[in-house]
């Protein structure tokens, strides 16, 4: 099969995207590339179907649990062989993985970079036929990068184990330098980098300058109740606050951030993908595998750390091509308030080695001992478990894991999994009557799920109550009871964070705080908040400023950003063009659709030259339709 063919059978697209074109053909060719393309640009696409293609299993490296499950998710919904592993896996169910992975049985497997680390998984490495390595999210390679993790560097070392794969590497925003340090470190050439701009002429960029914003954010979301948005934030309290207020006045919000429960998470989520709630009032929790092309404003209440994540952010607005609006809302006191969160995010180095320790003493772990340990951790319990603040404990392990110390997951949930002892379970059914509900319970698992005999899988509990008529209570305890008879070992769910050890406790007190993770990360903050200063206060095109911090020298103005318009607005001849333009690529359109092409500055503007183009009998209006008449 071609590259087209499979796009087609799987995907449903006829053809690539212009921008796509060029990466797939390249890595068919078997070249390793850097690509650096938007969000919503499709880069998974690019990778996957050549993964597809490709013998062997494709590895993909990714820096989010939540991301790697959406992407494998979004391929076994496809019927493409997919899974993921992570550090909150039993070493039981990581085997089989493996085991299967090294068997041919799957072909994609997504793993956190940090995997490359673990020695069970180096172990099976040698043994598993590898098509493809893909690093998704590149910028993280990259000490230079926003979201800099020191383990992504491993995967040239990985790559050397197993003869050298074929490497590309993934990501929606670098500036020059993060992409130089990139391209360097994967050894890739100029010629295989591929970057896009990141501009969009449907993405309408403003900077507001405001000092009640949750009163303009009602403003915003009131013009049209109907318009799905998201609101960014950078706390988990304020994603409630803002929500709550929003509620109030009539607008249909739901909060969003890690801590919620996973259930809760999915839920709000869904609803806001079946526009079932107008807007989502989020921390940058919510983001990454969220694919809704018509989200129409993109609010960030707060300064945005990176000029890289505000263009990431704000690129999930209009992916459906239609007008969006990006706002960052702005009062001269953020810049203040930014510059001494960044100072306290640094604490003093005898505190973090003091963190160190106290996590070693936590866990009972001896000098020389713990490499490779991974227990369940929530900083909550550790903090007063170690009569620590929790701040500055929060900063310090943060520091520890950009040095390379320990890492720790995000929270996630694990979902309840069953091994059936092979052994032992047809003795066990032949014991009990058909109508027992242990044998009716163990006889649904047994259908269910295959291969539940050869390790652990996942199961549903509300999916057994539902088949068997039975109280999700009930089955769990019958779970429970079948583990007791020791006929199946039995994990029920949980939502759990994780910590993992990357290295022996050392002999002597003394842990080396690198400088990339604390002075130069600091400076690097420092100068990323300059840049967004000077995006907020630029006078002139949004767009052009966001390129040349991303290296793009030539470049187009919008003509549709805040600063643009200010400056094209009275340009008749500008808007009138604009109009033939939009006339021009579709028959016929609305007033509605004609009205919601526009900004919120241009509107007016817009109509005023319509009625002169229909004076001119350029175009018609009729019931409501306008119609672009002919030259003729």
């Amino acid at each position: 099969m071609s590259p087209t063919e499979v796009l087609e059978q799987y995907w449903g697209y006829r053809s690539f995207r212009e921008s796509q074109v060029k990466i797939v053909e390249a890595i068919m060719r078997r070249e390793s590339i850097l690509a650096i393309l938007p969000t919503g640009g499709g880069k998974s696409i690019c990778y996957q179907v050549p993964g597809l293609l490709f013998p062997g299993v494709t590895i993909v490296i990714s820096p989010l649990i939540s991301l790697m499950e959406d992407q494998v998710n979004n391929l076994v919904d496809k019927g493409i062989r997919a899974t993921y592993l992570h550090g909150g896996l039993g070493r039981d169910v990581e085997d089989t993985i493996l085991n299967d992975v090294v068997k041919g049985l799957y072909d994609f497997l997504y793993i956190s970079p940090e995997r490359l680390n673990n020695r069970l998984f180096n172990y099976r490495l040698p043994d598993m036929h590898i098509g493809l390595i893909v690093i998704d999210e590149a910028h993280c390679i990259s000490q230079w990068g926003h979201d800099f993790r020191p383990a992504y560097r491993n995967v040239l070392a990985i790559a050397e184990a197993v003869n050298n794969p074929q490497v590309v590497a993934f990501t929606a925003t670098a500036t020059a330098r993060v992409t130089e340090d990139i391209a360097t470190l994967l050894g890739i050439p100029d010629g295989a980098i591929f970057k896009h701009s990141t501009a969009r002429d449907n993405l309408i960029y403003q900077v507001l300058t405001v000092d009640d914003k949750i009163s303009l954010i009602k403003e915003l979301c009131h013009k049209d109740l109907n318009a799905t948005a998201i609101v960014y934030v950078r706390n988990r309290k304020s994603t409630v606050k803002i929500a709550k207020k929003l509620s109030d006045s009539g607008v249909n919000a739901l909060p969003y951030h890690a801590g919620l429960a996973y259930k809760v998470k999915q839920e709000t989520q869904q609803q806001w993908q079946d526009n079932k709630v107008q807007v989502v009032v989020a921390t940058n929790a919510f983001g990454m595998g969220i694919d809704k092309p018509d989200v129409r404003l993109v609010v960030h209440y707060e300064l945005p750390p990176t000029l890289e994540e505000y263009v990431q952010e704000a690129g999930r607005a209009g992916r459906d091509g239609e007008l969006a609006n990006a706002i960052l809302l702005y009062n001269p006191a953020d810049g203040e308030d930014k510059l001494n969160r960044i100072e306290k995010s640094y604490p003093p180095k005898d505190y973090i080695t003091k963190t160190y320790h106290k996590l070693c003493n936590e866990y009972k772990i001896a000098p020389g001992y713990g490499e490779g340990a991974t227990y369940p951790f929530e900083i909550v319990d550790f903090c007063k478990s170690m009569r620590l603040p929790l701040m500055s404990t929060y900063r310090a392990i943060q520091i520890l894991e950009k040095s390379g110390y320990v890492i720790v997951s995000e929270k996630f949930q694990k979902p309840s999994t069953v091994v059936v002892d092979h052994q032992k379970f047809r003795g066990y059914l032949n014991d009990l009557s058909e109508s027992d509900n242990k044998a009716r319970v163990l006889s649904q698992l047994l259908r269910d799920y295959d291969g539940i005999y050869y390790g652990y899988t996942k199961i549903s509990e509300r999916s057994l109550a539902y088949t068997l008529r039975m109280e999700g209570d009930e089955i769990i305890s019958i779970l429970k009871n079948l583990s007791v008879d020791e006929v199946i070992k039995y994990r029920e769910q949980n939502d759990l964070g994780f910590i993992t050890f990357n290295y022996k406790r050392p002999a002597q007190d003394r842990i080396t705080i690198k400088r990339e993770a604390y002075e130069g990360r600091k400076a690097l903050e420092l100068r990323q908040l300059k840049f967004i200063i000077a995006y907020i206060e630029s006078e002139g095109c949004r767009q052009a400023c966001i390129d040349s911090y991303f290296g793009f020298s030539k470049t187009v103005l919008c003509r549709i950003c805040d600063n643009c318009v200010q400056l094209y607005n009275d340009d008749q001849e500008f808007i009138e063009q604009k109009i033939l333009d939009f006339l021009k690529s579709r028959p016929s359109t609305t007033l509605l659709q004609f009205k919601s092409h526009w900004s919120l500055m241009q509107k007016k503007q817009a109509f005023e030259v319509l009625g002169k183009l229909v004076d001119e009998k350029l175009v018609k209006v009729t019931n409501d339709k306008i119609y672009m008449l002919s030259n003729d």
